[in-house]
């Protein structure tokens, strides 16, 4: 009995398993959506077109982030303002300034920034540093969906170390101090014994 339960149970994960993918295929393709592997129409190619054609934002103080993030997030920051603007009909807007000095911690994880736009309207921006994400507005629309890896940055002029070498290394960057022994002065003084001595 146990090997009939073994054998249908992994039937059964397979089946569950293929109607994981080929459910939501069909229902794409139901709705009218292509599958995400199909190649961009001839429509998409021209939207594109036309939205690099765009006059490009300029970005002033942006510089200031870099209290915040890496130059790969601000970069990041940088093109999902733009489609940000672009998808909510503000193709008008051409320039974006930070305002560090307005900057919140509405909780432990969120950052609030506010952006002011060049017709003089404020777009606040939040970033969930637990997921890593921006979200954009006050209605807190999400960024891409896409998931981006940041390169580590590193300093390739520091020695290579083991954890043992590491171990050894003084603490707070001061060197050890070396024993010496203490300077021998003069005595003019009785010793330490003979003080001790009392005369009857």
């Amino acid at each position: 009995m146990n090997r009939k339960k073994v054998i249908l149970s992994i039937l059964m994960m397979f089946f569950l398993i293929a109607v994981g993918f080929v459910l939501p295929h069909l229902f794409k393709e139901k709705r009218g959506e292509k599958p995400a592997s199909s190649a961009p129409t001839k429509e998409e190619t021209t939207d594109t077109e036309q939205s690099s054609n765009k006059t490009a934002l300029t970005f002033l103080d942006f510089s200031a982030l870099q209290n915040f993030f890496s130059k790969g997030q601000i970069e990041t920051l940088r093109q999902e303002l733009q489609t940000y603007l672009t998808d909510t009909g503000n193709s008008s807007i051409t320039s974006v300034q930070f305002l560090a000095d307005k900057t919140t911690y509405p909780n432990a994880s969120d950052i609030g920034f506010s952006f002011r736009l060049s017709d003089d309207s404020v777009l606040p921006v939040y970033y969930s540093s637990s997921i890593g994400r921006f979200f954009y507005g006050e209605e807190r629309t999400p960024g891409t969906e896409e998931i981006k890896t940041y390169e580590q940055q590193t300093d390739e002029n520091l020695p290579v170390l083991t954890t043992e070498e590491i171990e050894l290394l003084p603490e707070g960057g001061y060197d050890d101090t070396k024993e010496t022994e203490p300077e021998k002065q003069p005595s003019d003084h009785k010793t330490t014994t003979e003080a001790e001595e009392v005369q009857p």
